[in-house]
Order: structure tokens, then C-alpha cells, then sequence
């Protein structure tokens, strides 16, 4: 079964490689907005994680003062560029399981100002919580940094590890931080959940202003034409 995934992963990361990537030259300085994308899946393979020892307790990542992605422009289904790794994760079989995928343009600050971005999978458990949620920071320091934190939910086992406990849930969590080179794609992996992240700067478009167009000059001005145009109406913020 371990070994069907790693197949799963690597068609999935060749399918990638032909996937054009616009690579921003190291040492120009860039327009500080980028164009963020993220795709995490969920492991259902047998035995997943079943080495591991796991906290009975674990704190939810600090999600407070987060703000979500869709603050800022996202990026339409057909734009984004790991389209074909959701679509290889699919065929799996439900073995690896995409749970989230989004992308977004942002403004990338240093790691002090660096804003949470929190995110949440469509699908829950049977009480009604999120199956994956957390927060994504994205920052520059010479590099591009990324730190995740999110918290996976499923069924609590029993004791004997027979079956599930029911109603009770057992959580995960989810914590890496990796340095980054604009374009590169990543793989980040755990033995419940994985991520793919692309990081790619994104030229921010420049306001368009309004012009009035001058009236003609006549020898008889009324006091309606002298005076001064109306201020040009303020560019939406794209």
C-alpha cells in the first residue's frame, strides 16, 4: 500500500514538472505581491500513521487575529497552476484525499508582519467540526518562508484498536515551516496529511485613472464652465 502512494506522489510531482513555471530572477527587486497556492490531502491508506505515537491531547493552532484569503483576489479555479495534482490526487481512489485547495494574491511582508491566513476544509466529521483546518503565514527574509499549523480530526479508536469510539474524535497536528525560492514547488509530508505549495510573485496591475476632456474655449464662459473638473474617481482596488 506504502508503496502505491509513493507512485501516486511521484506521477503526481511529474505531472508538475511540465507545468510552466515563471521564475522570478534572484537579486531584481519584486513588486512585494505574490500569488499563493496550496493543496493538502488527507491519507486513507491502511495503516496510515499507525507507527507513530500521538498526544491523547493536543492545543489547536493560535488561529486568533488570522484573516482569510478571500480578503485579497483569488485566483479562479481555472488559473490556478496545481489543477493537475488535484486531479492525479483524485484518481487514488480515496487514498490520498485533497481536502483543500486554494490560492490567492497577496502582499508578502517580513516575518514580524507576516499575517495567518486560515483555512478549512469543505467536509467535516460527524460533529460537525472542520476534517482539516489551521493557518498558513507566508514571509520574506532574503527567502521566501512558509509556516503551516493545522489540526486534523478523525475517528478516536478503541482501545484494542478494533474499531472507533463513537462520536469521539482524536486530533493531529500538523506543523512544518520550509524556505522557499519563488517558483519552486514543495512538498511538505506527514504521515496523515501532505502539502503542495507554490509560491510565484504576481505583478500587482496599476490604477487606471479617469481623464476629463478639456471643453472648448468660446468667447462667452458661464460661471458653470470655469469651474474646476471634479477630482478623478478613485481606482477599485483590484
Amino acid at each position: 500500500m506504502k508503496h502505491y502512494c509513493s507512485l501516486v506522489l511521484l506521477t503526481l510531482l511529474g505531472l508538475l514538472s511540465s507545468v510552466p513555471i515563471s521564475l522570478a530572477q534572484e537579486g531584481e527587486k519584486q513588486t512585494p505581491w505574490y500569488e499563493v497556492e496550496i493543496l493538502l490531502f488527507i491519507r486513507h491508506s491502511d495503516g496510515a500513521g499507525g507507527t507513530e505515537h500521538w498526544p491523547d491531547e493536543l492545543e489547536p493552532p493560535d488561529w486568533s487575529g488570522s484573516i482569510r484569503p478571500d480578503r485579497y483576489a483569488l485566483v479562479p479555479k481555472s488559473e490556478r497552476r496545481l489543477g493537475p495534482a488535484n486531479y492525479s490526487l483524485k484518481q487514488s481512489r480515496g487514498r490520498l484525499k485533497p481536502v483543500i485547495h486554494r490560492a490567492w494574491r497577496q502582499p508578502v511582508q517580513g516575518p514580524r508582519r507576516a499575517r495567518n491566513f486560515y483555512l478549512q476544509s469543505k467536509s467535516g466529521t460527524s460533529s460537525g467540526n472542520p476534517l482539516l483546518e489551521g493557518v498558513i503565514k507566508t514571509s520574506v527574509n532574503r527567502y521566501l518562508h512558509v509556516d503551516l499549523d493545522f489540526l486534523l480530526r478523525r475517528p478516536a479508536p478503541t482501545g484494542d484498536g478494533t474499531g472507533y469510539q463513537p462520536g469521539a474524535e482524536q486530533t493531529y497536528r500538523f506543523k512544518a515551516h520550509r524556505r522557499m525560492r519563488s517558483g519552486e514547488l514543495h512538498f511538505i509530508d506527514h504521515p496523515l496529511v501532505g502539502a503542495l505549495i507554490q509560491i510565484n510573485p504576481y505583478q500587482k496591475p496599476l490604477p487606471e485613472t479617469k481623464t476629463d476632456t478639456p471643453a472648448a474655449s468660446t468667447s462667452s464662459t458661464s460661471p458653470q464652465q470655469t469651474d474646476a473638473a471634479p477630482a478623478a474617481s478613485p481606482a477599485e482596488k483590484p
